[in-house]
């Protein structure tokens, strides 16, 4: 896994995820409430700082949850029902076959290839899948909707960046074919949701437009180390309320057979 300078601040992490409830209404759309609720085994890869797997955690305690990340950047402090393990997913996961009932990702797409989505990813969350369980993808659409000329600057240098070491940051349109292209996948859904950016939209447009920004820095100041960045995200915040500009996260989910 390729690891993004964008979630080097466990802050950041944290205010993502925080801002993906809000928006979704909740931290999952797979039709387990029930499951959940009696008891079921959950994976999560990529659990960064483990925010999304305590709130779980904390909801439906009956249920046992296990959080994967190449880094270590979970509490040391956990419900009883949590493990985390500190591994690279694309060496495989840790785990035998059919061994969850849900498996879920979020936020990943600054931290693989497309190549890794389709050939290590999506085969080893499927293998660890058990037959009725649901596979459950979350994440942004980086195309960026109204932008001003700023925002399409930094948009088009953000994905050629990428793009160089890579990673395609529009792969989230792609997810919905990578599904249906596994042969154990069925009832494949795909949701969608506006995550606005800037005061315009409110509360949650605030902290989303600060989260984008906050991660606009991160790249500029790995990109463009000389560049005058606060200047240059005073005038980002600008474009987010004139234009009224937004981003798209995506959110799909599977059943196996």
């Amino acid at each position: 896994m390729i690891i993004c300078f964008i979630y080097t601040m466990s802050d950041q992490m944290n205010l993502g995820q925080n801002i993906m409830r809000e928006v979704w209404k909740g931290n999952f759309s797979s039709p387990i409430d029930d499951a959940l609720k009696k008891g079921v085994r959950v994976l999560d890869v990529g659990s960064g700082t483990g925010t999304w797997i305590c709130e779980m955690a904390a909801d439906y305690q009956k249920s046992e949850y296990i959080g994967i990340d190449i880094l270590k950047l979970h509490p040391n402090i956990k419900p009883f029902n949590v493990q985390f393990i500190q591994h690279d997913i694309l060496k495989g996961l840790p785990f035998e076959d059919n061994s969850f009932d849900y498996v879920h990702a979020q936020m990943l797409i600054f931290d693989i290839t497309a190549s890794d989505w389709e050939n290590i990813v999506y085969k080893e969350c499927c293998r660890v899948l058990k037959p009725g369980g649901w596979l459950e993808i979350t994440d942004l659409d980086t195309a960026w909707y109204n932008p001003g000329p700023l925002m399409s600057q930094i948009r088009a240098s953000v994905h050629d960046k990428f793009r160089s070491i890579g990673i395609n940051l529009l792969i989230i349109k792609h997810h919905r074919d990578l599904m249906l292209s596994m042969p154990t996948l069925t009832l494949v859904q795909q949701e969608e949701r506006v995550y606005p950016l800037g005061s315009w939209a409110g509360k949650i447009g605030i902290l989303a437009g600060s989260y984008i920004k906050d991660s606009c820095k991160n790249f500029l100041l790995w990109a463009h180390p000389k560049k005058n960045t606060e200047k240059t995200l005073n005038e980002l915040s600008a474009e987010f309320e004139m234009y009224k500009s937004y981003c798209i996260t995506f959110r799909l989910y599977a059943k196996k057979t």
